[in-house]
């Protein structure tokens, strides 16, 4: 009988035995789960702390880059819960930057990179050649392969021809020439019209057909604002200034841009020019002899302004382009109310020729886009062959067009 308590008591020993020690194996588990969901706890804590950290740099350098303040780089934002280093580099068109923010808590690193530019406008060139009131004259078996919108006169001699339509404004008269497809105007005089010629008074034009004009075609603004034009110069001089005459030659290869040039722009001898940013040239403009002036790779797909407040000279096999991209065209723009203030001549190529008040020239083999102006003179060969990109052309836009986020993400 002793031995069975014995026995028994032996076996109740081992229960509890085994009981302790599954209770703190169960204790000592339920333990380190619950230190292994905090270590995670406060690793997420310490991860959301670096992230918020990180947009935090971003948002400090948006809102002194937005106010023109003046931003260290690296710029350092320490906080209690935090530390953040800011990095802010030029990247593109126009001062676009790319911003990008380490942020560290508790050895947890968050990194988040913005890229911070200048708004685009829109601007869109319908008509191969859209002309002011001054008019279109075309001589010298000059061509356009486009569609013609004037607010005066048209008058062309033999041999010319406008592959397009042509509209006339008002009660100014067509005269001479060659249109391919429909002509509008009050007074048609001496043209061939290849389509329907509609006009008030005809005066010796040949048509295919010919309707009677009930109203007179209404003037159409130039498609950029004196407003717009502000906004450019505006970015150049802030993108500083250059005093005296900016000459280059030669094999000699330059950049500049966004940037205000007080005095003349000169290149000859197959000099290269690479314009990163919009710039504004007081004096005149002289592109010749080879010389290239193109759009940097960061424009992408839009396109980019030299304005002069004087002459544009284009010549002697010159060649002016875009970034590369579809889309992309570098357009001169002059403000000078000169008889001419563009000319482009002797085999030159570029783009988008305008003028906000003056005359462009154009002769001897050369060949452009688009010509946009307060009047137009094309004669001894020219052809202005119209792309239908142009109809609607994204230009970096000044600072009235507003800076924006262009992209936001986390890189790490």
């Amino acid at each position: 009988m002793k031995k069975h308590s014995s026995q028994s008591g032996m076996a109740v020993l081992l229960v509890i035995l085994f009981l302790s020690v599954l209770a703190f194996s169960i204790a000592s588990a339920l333990a380190f789960a619950s230190a292994h969901q905090q270590r995670i706890a406060g690793s997420l804590r310490s991860s959301f702390q670096a992230y918020y950290g990180a947009e935090a740099g971003i948002e400090d350098a948006l809102l002194k880059l937005k106010n023109g303040w003046d931003v260290s780089n690296p710029l350092t934002l320490q906080e209690e819960l935090f530390t953040a280093s800011v990095e802010v580099t030029d990247i593109g068109v126009g001062g676009t930057r790319e911003i990008v923010s380490l942020a560290e808590r508790s050895n947890r690193f968050r990194e988040v990179r913005v890229t911070y530019g200048m708004s685009t406008e829109s601007i869109s060139f319908y008509f191969g050649a859209h002309i002011g009131d001054g008019g279109l004259r075309m001589s010298n078996l000059s061509k356009v392969k486009g569609n013609v919108f004037s607010n005066g006169p048209i008058t062309s001699s033999a041999g010319t021809n406008i592959e397009g339509s042509v509209q006339v404004a008002g009660t100014n008269i067509l005269s001479g020439g060659n249109i391919t497809e429909n002509a509008t105007a009050f007074v048609c005089q001496n043209s061939s019209i290849g389509g329907t010629l509609t006009v008030a008074t005809n005066q010796g034009c040949t048509a295919v057909a010919i309707e009677n004009l009930e109203e007179e075609v209404e003037s159409l603004p130039l498609p950029i604002t004196e407003q717009q034009i502000f906004l450019w110069k505006q970015e150049a001089e802030a993108g500083g200034i250059y005093e005296g005459n900016y000459t280059l030659s030669g094999s000699n290869r330059e950049s500049i841009g966004p940037l205000k040039i007080n005095g003349d722009i000169n290149l000859s001898s197959s000099a290269q020019l690479t314009l990163t940013g919009v710039v504004w040239v007081t004096g005149k403009v002289n592109v010749n002899n080879l010389s290239i002036v193109q759009l940097s790779s960061g424009y992408g797909a839009t396109g980019g302004v030299l304005i002069s407040d004087s002459v544009i000279t284009l010549q002697n096999l010159s060649e002016s382009r875009g970034s590369g991209q579809d889309g992309s065209y570098l357009m001169y723009l002059s403000t000078s109310l000169a008889n001419p203030a563009v000319v482009i001549k002797n085999n030159a190529k570029a783009d988008i020729l305008y003028t906000s008040a003056g005359w462009i020239e154009i002769q001897n083999n050369t060949k452009m886009r688009e010509l946009t102006g307060y009047g137009v003179h094309t004669k001894n060969n020219a052809v202005l062959e119209y792309e239908s990109g142009l109809t609607n052309s994204s230009f970096s836009s000044g600072p009235g067009g507003g800076w924006q986020v262009l992209s936001w993400e986390e890189v790490q």
